[in-house]
């Protein structure tokens, strides 16, 4: 009799919508349909990760939690193991959760028959660097960006079959007729802003500083903001009386196709890195134009090309992308043009296509045993207490450590992490390495 294969995906509940969000939605439908078995284990801290939120508005996924609280490294990393151990999952895969690498690997070290697959979301220095220490316990990594897929391969040093590029997809618009272009000074041109509202990756306070060259350019327009994340109190208090900006906050997918892209002319994008872009694509489908900042990919991956899907500027420049917008705003056929380019060239993006490379590679995955690295593991700096410090057993520090959370709580701050998307250990010379492999990667071909 045979047993249907079992996926464990590992999530963090700090971002309830985004681009991973929908990818796992996606992905997940996708799976189970197909006769497998899914899981997605959702972390719970202290202070960010919650997963009663995440479960609100995805309430199809089935679920458990992976406790983290009040936790150093080790205690996360245990913590992953016990859920990775209890589910046995012929695949575990990780999303954006550092923690959960070594977690994989040494859940296999003890005997576990599971392979690690890395969904490698974007293109950050720290990131590709974690990815290269654990290397050789990998099973395999997946790349919807082009460009992740050259840096691993050609500066990590994985092996070329170990490596996948599968770009992500996007659902075919909702509504059957689509509102007209704006057009004439008359008429406000409408920019949207759709994606997790975070810092480091998505620069998402330069909607500040666009808003005011939106302001210097006198130019007549409205600014949709959806999403949630750190930023969003930031942008709250600095853009929230604005008459011409609206803050939606985090908006179902269903909503977001049927309210807001059938609604805009633009679609902003501000990242310094990007592994793919979902985004992108649904504005291509629906005829939105995407003004977006040449991120790290942008031009690996070709999702915009300039003046002919849409336009860019440098990372950073908000006078920039000001002006491209006022170029749509007063140039109808160059919008259209760039309209109608994006359309077609958004066609072959769909989640059917995405999804099939996704199980006929997981498929390839599991018919391969797995990958036991003999390289030791790397030593990632932590944070150590009284009881590290007297020299008592890891395995008796956290058993201690789940003791008092269940009696008392987690009354000792867990070090302003939960389970961080990457190390911090890693010295400048190293980051400035990657960034100039990322750079010279960086090519159309």
């Amino acid at each position: 009799m045979s047993y249907p294969k079992r996926f464990l995906f590992l999530m963090p509940t700090s971002s309830i919508a985004g681009g991973v969000e929908t990818w796992l939605d996606e992905i997940y439908e996708y799976l189970t349909t197909h006769q497998f078995e899914v899981l997605v284990g959702l972390l719970r801290g202290q202070q960010f990760n919650q997963p009663e939120r995440y479960r609100a508005v995805h309430p199809q996924l089935k679920t458990i939690e992976v406790d983290g609280r009040g936790c150093n490294r080790e205690g996360r990393v245990r913590a992953l193991m016990r859920c990775i151990e209890g589910v046995k999952p012929d695949i575990v895969i990780p999303l954006g959760i550092a923690d959960a690498y070594e977690a994989g690997i040494r859940s296999k070290q003890k005997g576990l028959d599971t392979r690690l697959v890395i969904h490698a979301q974007g293109n950050l220095e720290p990131m590709l660097a974690d990815l290269r220490s654990y290397r050789d316990g990998i099973d395999q990594v997946i790349c919807p960006g082009e460009l992740t897929k050259r840096v691993l391969i050609n500066w990590g040093g994985f092996a070329s079959d170990r490596v996948t590029h599968i770009p992500n997809g996007a659902n075919q618009p909702k509504c059957s007729s689509q509102r007209p272009i704006s057009s004439g000074k008359a008429k406000p041109i409408r920019i949207g802003y759709i994606g997790r509202l975070t810092t480091l990756d998505k620069r998402s306070p330069d909607l500040i500083t666009l808003y005011q060259e939106l302001e210097k350019l006198n130019l007549n327009y409205q600014l949709d903001i959806v999403g949630d994340g750190s930023c969003f109190a930031q942008l709250n208090e600095a853009l929230g009386k604005a008459p011409q900006v609206k803050l939606h906050g985090a908006l179902s997918r269903e909503v977001v196709y049927q309210e807001i892209f059938p609604n805009l002319d633009v679609l902003i994008l501000l990242s310094s890195s990007e592994a793919f872009g979902i985004v992108i694509v649904e504005a291509l489908m629906h005829g939105v134009i995407p003004v977006t900042s040449r991120y790290v990919g942008f031009y690996a991956e070709g999702l915009v090309k300039e003046n002919e899907t849409g336009l860019s500027f440098p990372v950073g420049d908000m006078a920039g992308a000001a002006q491209q917008i006022q170029r749509l705003a007063e140039d109808g056929d160059l919008r259209h043009r760039l309209s109608s380019n994006g359309q077609v060239h958004g066609q072959p993006y769909t989640w059917e296509n995405s999804l099939t490379s996704w199980n006929i590679t997981l498929e390839q995955v599991m018919a391969r045993p797995p990958l036991l690295s003999s390289s030791p593991l790397p030593k990632i700096p932590t944070t150590t207490g009284r009881l590290e410090q007297l020299g008592i057993p890891a395995s008796v520090i956290d058993g201690l450590r789940r003791l008092r959370r269940f009696l008392l709580g987690s009354p000792i701050p867990p070090g302003g992490e939960e389970c961080p998307l990457f190390y911090r250990h890693h010295s400048e010379s190293l980051l400035e390495e990657i960034s100039q492999v990322l750079k010279d990667l960086d090519t159309a071909e």
